[in-house]
């Protein structure tokens, strides 16, 4: 492991990672339990009291979004993104600035704003949160055993615990680990890659302990034809994931620009709030929440497939929530609306069958926004089991990426400047004075 000295520090430093990754196992189940009651139970309050789910959803938005505001800042939003950009100041960086990140307000914070959110009907997940929550113990157990055990290399921990979060919430070691290789990549991975290895399989392997052991995404049955039949709709299932990936992410970025940084916050959460609540109340509770309880019961049962409607509401409520300032993660979202997009396009093209498409677009559009390509391919395989799809998930997941990553970059070349008032005014009185 490379971590310490001598065998006794690292015996000692193995204990302490053990220690800290099945705090991390109670803690992710525990949030994932009541992140779930809250999706269940906004998912109700939609189906049968509209008026009153529209209400708290207003009020759950402004509520969520101004804890982050008033005690975490940092606790808004995915929060991947805000881990990895920590790996790279985490040794030059005051500490109040990496507590900022990772400290304990902000795990207190962004758990209870992330179940707001969830009981509000936002269409966010708890798997970005969860990973940025576990990054955050590690980090704050690695400070104080940092005391006794000088030669605790925090980098590692935080790796550790984003990796351990990640492959507990699946319950996927192996894609845990290439998230963490593909997502939280730095530097000094290459030495810490095996503490990452035997933390995250120590975590999963007391996580089927303590717990049941079942599939993230267990599949009922599939059609008898081969996936070979499917490949040119499982192409085009994976370029439209790609495509509305990059779309979704300019949107975002684009109204986050324009609408959050320019309101205040309370009338930015109220409105998308106002609009996540209608949204809601009005499919019957099909755009609710991150995506996962929909995906499973699709899978698991020969449910009717997801309808245009209830991708497009799906699509527009994770941007609104995404929006809003509120915690929560885009992991489930975004196989949320691949396997939606899966299921139109197997509706459109007659096949009877359509669960095979929707793997595959869970996989391309978790790619396609993550920019995580063989972690979306191989947490598809894990979750569900089949590994005789390994090589369309693969496609799928490379597909979707090649296609949302390009048309990012292009999208974000032709973007015409902003004209700032500001700034013109200040160069035209430079240059009257230069004048005078």
């Amino acid at each position: 492991m490379a971590l310490t000295s001598s065998p006794k520090n690292t015996a000692l430093v193995a204990l302490a990672l053990g220690a800290t990754a099945l705090a991390v196992v109670l803690f992710v189940v525990g949030f994932s339990e009541a992140f779930q009651w809250c999706e269940v139970t906004a998912k109700v309050t939609a189906k049968h009291f509209k008026e009153w789910h529209v209400a708290g959803c207003v009020v759950a938005f402004i509520v969520g979004a101004w804890l982050c505001k008033r005690f975490a800042p940092e606790a808004s939003g995915n929060g991947v993104l805000k881990v990895r950009n920590t790996l790279d100041i985490l040794e030059t960086a005051p500490r109040e600035k990496v507590s900022g990140v990772l400290g304990f307000r902000l795990l207190i914070t962004k758990s209870i704003a992330a179940c707001v959110c969830a009981l509000g009907g936002g269409a966010m997940g708890r798997e970005g949160p969860i990973v940025h929550l576990s990054a955050a113990m590690f980090w704050i157990f690695g400070e104080r055993f940092q005391k006794i055990l000088p030669n605790i290399n925090l980098r590692h921990w935080v790796i550790c615990g984003g990796a351990a979060g990640f492959g507990v919430a699946f319950n996927a070691p192996l894609a845990a680990v290439a998230f963490a290789a593909e997502e939280l990549n730095d530097t000094y991975l290459s030495r810490g890659k095996i503490a990452t290895l035997w933390v995250t399989l120590f975590a999963c392997l007391a996580h089927v302990a303590i717990f049941e052991n079942t599939l993230f995404f267990p599949v009922a049955s599939f059609s008898s034809e081969p996936w070979g039949v499917l490949f040119p709709y499982i192409v085009i299932t994976a370029l439209l994931c790609g495509l509305l990936a990059a779309v979704f992410q300019g949107i975002v970025k684009f109204l986050q620009q324009r609408l959050f940084h320019k309101t205040p916050f309370w009338v930015t959460a109220g409105l998308c709030g106002l609009a996540v609540g209608s949204i809601g109340a009005t499919l019957g509770g099909q755009t609710i929440g991150g995506g996962v309880i929909t995906t499973q019961l699709l899978l698991q049962n020969d449910l009717t497939p997801l309808t245009i409607t209830d991708v497009l509401g799906r699509f527009v409520n994770t941007i609104l929530t995404a929006t809003s300032g509120n915690a929560g993660g885009l992991v489930a979202p975004s196989i949320g609306m691949g396997a939606g997009v899966g299921s139109v396009v197997g509706q459109l093209m007659h096949i009877p069958d359509p669960k095979i498409l929707m793997l595959c677009g869970m996989a391309a559009f978790l790619s396609a926004m993550l920019n995580v390509p063989l972690t979306a391919a191989i947490v598809i395989f894990e979750t569900t089991g089949h590994s005789t799809l390994i090589l369309p998930f693969l496609l799928s997941s490379l597909l979707g990426n090649f296609v949302g990553s390009n048309l990012s970059v292009t999208l974000a070349r032709k973007k015409k400047p902003v004209f700032d008032l500001n700034k013109a005014q200040a160069v035209a009185r430079a240059m009257l004075a230069k004048d005078k």
